[in-house]
């Protein structure tokens, strides 16, 4: 079994890339949408004492190899949106010498 048929819950990545500046010297950005498969995890759940009802939540998610994500981006599964924490990491194979997946850490609060 390979890791791409792993790779079978619907997803969205909002990819936000700089597109200039507006007149007042202000980052714009551009987001792109794509549509790809990928595997969700949960890492780690905590409920800060002082914020009552409010979880944080980081997941691991796995995506197919060469796709583009960025920690400006953003992740949508099953109609939850999580950003992107820290770089991702495009993971290579010793054996085969190809790149096998893109796995990252990503966030959602609620």
């Amino acid at each position: 079994m390979t890791l791409s048929s792993l790779l079978n819950r619907d997803c969205v990545v909002l990819h936000r890339v700089d597109s200039g500046e507006d007149e007042y010297g202000n980052p714009i950005s551009e987001d792109t949408e794509l549509a790809t498969v990928c595997e969700l995890q949960q890492r780690r759940s905590e409920e800060p004492g002082a914020v009552g009802e409010r979880a944080v939540t980081d997941w691991v998610i796995f995506l197919p190899a060469g796709t583009p994500i960025a920690t400006a981006d953003a992740v949508t599964v099953d109609e939850h949106r999580l950003e992107v924490i820290g770089d991702p990491w495009e993971v290579r194979n010793p054996r085969t010498r190809h790149d096998s997946h893109v796995e990252l850490v990503a966030r959602t609060a609620g």
